[in-house]
């Protein structure tokens, strides 16, 4: 056994066969205990450049070693020197890699420089070619060269990323997947946009007049199929978000499943565009849908030597009477639904209405009819019977059954809001659109622009009832507000920070407070802070005016202490059922609307048991005086109703 001390005169890190060990600086000596063999030892910098490398052998005799790791000769001469006495170097092609001032260049076997350090990555070599990368003012760069540094395409590409095998190489629009091995191309797409920053890169493909958005990796390989509208690079939260045809969703880079879609709450995998048309267009029904006169098809959808075949059994839902079969051959499927067939020959696409058997061309890529009833209920509320979103080389717009433009077709997305089942028997159909990196609010009834391309985002909000109108969320310039569509104006202040939620937190200056969908203020904006207490409740506290309040998010029910102490909570169930309190050295209970159902006047209150789940049946005991009591609490879901009756 040898002790080993590591000194020197700037700061560094060791690494012993690869691992690191510690670091070292001009006033601490790093210490580590050796067994006599051969070590290899690696000096770098703080940036994990290598600055020296060299092997220590340590004999049976020696007790201490003493091994000065500073720099040393940093010039040209001095890297190469250190080379020499490298044991691990390895050559390829008479080529190896050498670090020189953080950049890489190669040596030949005689340690010749023959290509100068100036990349940031050196392959190594493999039949006389390698693939090198160098830093530019505008980005990475990356080519491939010969064993003297020639460029065999002669020019830099984009370098977007790479693996053992392949490497993914942009020129212009297009991302080009090139193997490491036979160095050939093995698959080129366009790019979807991709950030640098994730190993998922957003590409399409163009399939006729189609452009069919997917994710691909460094191996070149489609980790989620080419078959959306648009996708966007993944977050830092592994989501990314994904557009098929008026509807937004997220999917995850664990698995590439959908998890977002609104009217069907389950993950699906999308490996077709089969799979993609069902889970879309048939959210409630994989096999059928009812028209508005009762008559129900049975769906079915076939591939036959490229060509898509739509068979429909029609019958009536009321007698289970009829047979009629109908089919449809057509290049490609658009929408089938609601009494709607839409498809597509040629250059040409068709809608054909089954009830009035009315059919309409148009000569757009793609068209989806605007008359989609929501929920899949069995309604007469058709709405915009007569408008159809369109697209045409990747670009939407709206047209009526008259061909009419009523909006152009210049929009980067067209997101359709469809207003809830009988909100209204003339509902407003809006659409949130994009054009470029800005979005507004589109009328669809009227084919109008409410709300210019002026905002960084715009969120349709959730309402928990059915309401006629809808109500937007705009973003501009660190401001938020509150937008109603109906009335066509802005019904809220403009908030500094806006938290979306069942009721939603929202803050302007230093001060906070909540309000529901609609603007309206469930907790007034005087509040110092809002802490969530249980799963779906929250403690609000006004200093100035020495009062706290709590409610439940769910609800727009509110409780106010007017005290000059804190109130605590101390207790809540998973459910938010109940909560144990603590209020000026005295304890109680309440249910979730802030209702006491203890009075705070005990000197201990504690949850003994819970009997029941439904209703929500405690044991409560209190301690008042030296008295215990043991107490039934009973909670019912029509609790609050009657106690307000």
């Amino acid at each position: 056994m040898a002790i080993v001390k590591f000194i020197s005169d700037k700061e560094c890190q060791i690494f012993i066969d690869k691992e690191y060990v510690g670091e070292v600086t001009n006033d601490y000596i790093l210490k580590q205990t050796l067994e006599p063999g051969g070590y290899l030892i690696e000096v770098k910098d703080e940036d994990a450049n290598l600055l020296k490398k060299y092997n220590l052998e340590i004999k049976a005799t020696d007790n201490q070693v003493l091994q000065d790791v500073s720099d040393g000769d940093s010039s040209l001469d001095g890297v190469i020197d250190q080379l020499k006495n490298d044991p691990s170097l390895e050559f390829h092609c008479n080529r190896a890699s050498f670090c020189y001032n953080g950049l890489y260049g190669y040596v030949n076997k005689r340690f010749e420089v023959v290509i100068p350090a100036i990349y940031t990555v050196a392959n190594n070599f493999k039949d006389d070619k390698a693939f090198v990368v160098r830093e530019f003012p505008e980005g990475k760069k990356t080519t491939l060269i010969d064993e003297e540094g020639n460029m065999f395409f002669n020019r830099w590409f984009d370098y977007i990323g790479e693996s053992e095998e392949t490497i993914l190489l942009g020129i212009e629009n297009r991302i080009i997947v090139y193997s490491k091995i036979k160095y050939d191309k093995t698959a080129e797409y366009f790019n979807g946009g991709y950030d640098f920053r994730h190993q998922y890169v957003p590409v399409y493909k163009k399939e006729g007049i189609d452009e069919l958005y997917g994710f691909i990796d460094f191996d070149g390989k489609e980790v989620a199929p080419l078959l959306f509208d648009k996708v966007w690079n993944f977050d830092d939260n592994g989501n990314a978000k994904v557009f098929f045809w008026g509807f937004y969703d997220t999917l995850d880079n664990k698995n590439f499943r959908l998890h977002d879609h609104l009217l069907y709450k389950e993950d699906k995998e999308i490996k077709t565009f089969k799979d993609l048309l069902y889970y879309y267009l048939f959210p409630f029904n994989k096999y059928g849908y009812t028209t508005s006169n009762c008559l129900c098809y049975d769906i079915e959808i076939e591939i036959s030597n490229k060509k898509w075949i739509i068979v429909l059994y029609e019958y009536c839902l009321t007698n289970q009477s009829g047979g009629k079969e109908t089919k449809i051959e057509c290049d490609k499927i658009l929408y089938v639904g609601n009494g709607c067939i839409a498809y597509r020959n040629g250059l040409t696409s068709i809608v054909k209405f089954l009830e009035s058997n009315e059919e309409f061309s148009f000569s757009y890529n793609y068209i989806l009819p605007v008359n989609k009833v929501s929920g899949g209920y069995i309604s007469s509320c058709y709405y915009a019977p007569d408008k159809f979103l369109i697209r045409k080389n990747g670009k939407y717009g709206l047209i009526n059954t008259q061909g009419e433009e009523e909006l152009p077709v210049i929009y980067d997305s067209f997101y359709v809001i469809y207003p809830e089942y009988n909100a209204n028997t003339n509902p407003i159909v809006f659409a949130i659109i994009q054009q470029s990196n800005t979005y507004a609010i589109a009328n669809i009834s009227k084919g109008n622009i409410l709300v210019p391309f002026e905002y960084e985002s715009i969120i349709c909000m959730p309402y928990k009832s059915y309401y006629s109108g809808k109500i937007f969320l705009l973003h501009k310039n660190g401001k938020y507000f509150l937008y109603s569509g109906s009335t066509e104006e802005v019904v809220s202040e403009a908030f500094d920070d806006f938290i979306i939620g069942d009721t939603h937190i929202v803050r302007i200056g230093n001060k906070y407070g909540i309000v529901n969908s609609l603007g309206n203020y469930v907790l007034a904006v005087e509040n110092d802070y809002i802490h969530h207490v249980g799963s779906n409740s929250y403690l609000a506290e006004n200093k100035e005016q020495h009062k706290y309040a709590f409610g439940n998010f769910k609800s727009e029910e509110v409780r106010y202490f007017n005290l000059d102490s804190k109130i605590s909570i101390l207790y809540s169930d998973e459910n938010d059922d109940i909560f144990l309190i603590e209020l000026n050295g005295k304890y109680g209970c309440m249910n979730c609307y802030g209702e006491l159902l203890e009075h705070i006047i005990y000197d201990n209150v504690e949850v003994v048991s819970k009997e029941s789940i439904s209703p929500a049946t405690y044991i409560i005991r209190t301690c008042k005086d030296g008295t215990v009591n043991n107490h039934k609490v009973t909670l019912y879901s029509w609790q609050r109703k009657n106690q307000k009756q």
